[in-house]
């Protein structure tokens, strides 16, 4: 149980009975998505979780830089060809309405609008100051509330934070929850602007790296953020879907050299919201995530709104466990790769002789490594300085060795935040 489980929470997760099996299959973080979550609804999951365990990792998504339909919008199905017109500020029942104030002023005819994960694909035909024309490209269903991408347009969004984002950082920190998923992350900036806006709150970031502007921009944000997420669904969206394989292996390598957990998301095991049993495919995803050395898996709608969210943790927990034993790694991440990147990125001194030891055999086969920290979480000013402290165990986890590691700490909050790391285990003391 080294690879880490991150299960979505909704509707098929809200029940203490399915909580209780999700933990005992495997499941090591709670996420909850902030698009559908107020603050009332952050104090019900947390409360329901840490009835099950107060051991359980807390983690919220912002929306970010995301154009979403409108709730209200009538669900609509098109034949090939047929056109549909959206607005961003729709007046008439026919016209779909969107949450992005620029949608008319963004576009042009020509660009293609992809709703849904790219499920529906349409392409602009007409552009006026009211709203767009868009044809069907193929036949499809456009369901209310649903993601909107606009891979040949260039958006406008200015400010660094939403105001909704703001209204959902604001509820991640009161309410008390661990890792904060920033969305859309662009730029160096972006992540600035959220470390000054959260100052000293008690909540890792993770990067949401999900379109070509932070593809292009990750060597300057990883050394900023806690961790990252690549979420293959919005990446095969926003670039072309042929690149995602490349994508997904060069981000990989990228956490790996700034020791940054990382996080494989999107579609893991998709078919499972109404099977007991994977894809084959998904079954070879699952197990090539261990191989590229992700920290963890996020499941998504397979436990937010799954028939079988239990199951679908047990089903993955097996598979990584398998695969785990395996210790077939991908041969770019040797052991002198990890030393080379610990030399060009690792910021505390102890890092260095810590994991130099962990490469002697000897003592990979008598001895783990424990770290005790005796203080809680409110003894960092920052998480910056939390994780500062931790990093040794950031790099023994890249290590990938048959090492017990081992975090005790009075802090329940504290042993939360190294849930995320491959083969580290928290003990409340």
């Amino acid at each position: 149980m080294k690879t880490k489980i991150i299960a979505t929470i909704g509707p098929s997760t809200w029940h203490i009975a399915t909580v209780r099996k999700m933990y005992r299959y495997g499941m090591d973080i709670a996420r909850i998505n902030a698009s559908f979550a107020d603050k009332a609804e952050l104090e019900r999951v947390k409360k329901l979780y840490h009835k099950v365990s107060p051991l359980i990792t807390m983690m919220v998504d912002t929306v970010g830089f995301k154009i979403r339909l409108d709730k209200t919008n009538p669900e609509i199905s098109l034949k090939k060809g047929e056109t549909v017109k959206i607005s961003s500020k729709p007046t008439k029942d026919n016209v779909l309405g969107l949450d992005y104030a620029l949608f008319e002023k963004d576009t042009r005819v020509g660009d293609r609008i992809l709703i849904d994960d790219g499920l529906v694909q349409l392409k602009i035909t007409a552009v006026t100051p009211e709203y767009i024309e868009a044809k069907a490209l193929t036949s499809c269903t456009i369901k209310k509330g649903k993601t909107l991408a606009l891979p040949d347009s260039h958006l406008s969004f200015t400010d660094a934070i939403s105001e909704k984002d703001k209204i959902n950082i604001d509820n991640a920190m009161a309410v008390g929850y661990d890792y904060l998923n920033i969305s859309f992350v662009r730029n160096i900036q972006d992540i600035r602007a959220i470390r000054q806006y959260i100052g000293s709150a008690k909540l890792s970031i993770i990067a949401k790296v999900e379109n070509g502007e932070g593809i292009q921009s990750i060597d300057e944000v990883l050394p900023y953020v806690d961790a990252l997420m690549i979420p293959r669904g919005d990446l095969a969206v926003e670039t072309p879907f042929e690149n995602l394989p490349i994508i997904q292996k060069e981000m990989a390598i990228k956490a790996a050299q700034f020791g940054k957990p990382v996080i494989y998301a999107s579609q893991i095991l998709d078919s499972m919201k109404n099977n007991r049993f994977p894809l084959r495919a998904e079954i070879s995803d699952l197990g090539n995530a261990v191989f590229d050395r992700a920290d963890a898996i996020m499941l998504a709608q397979e436990t937010a709104i799954g028939a079988y969210p239990a199951t679908t943790v047990q089903t993955a927990r097996k598979i990584l466990d398998r695969v785990e034993t395996s210790f077939s790694l991908d041969p770019l991440f040797t052991d002198d790769f990890i030393l080379e990147t610990l030399s060009q990125s690792a910021k505390n001194p102890k890092t260095k002789e810590i994991v130099e030891k962990a490469l002697q055999v000897d003592y990979q086969l008598a001895n783990g490594y424990k770290f005790s920290s005796p203080y809680g979480l409110d003894t960092y000013k920052t998480m910056q300085e939390f994780w500062y402290e931790l990093e040794p165990l950031v790099y023994l986890s890249k290590l990938r060795k048959p090492l017990t590691i081992s975090f005790e700490s009075p802090d329940a909050r504290a042993i939360r935040q190294v849930n995320l790391l491959y083969g580290v285990r928290g003990k409340l003391v």
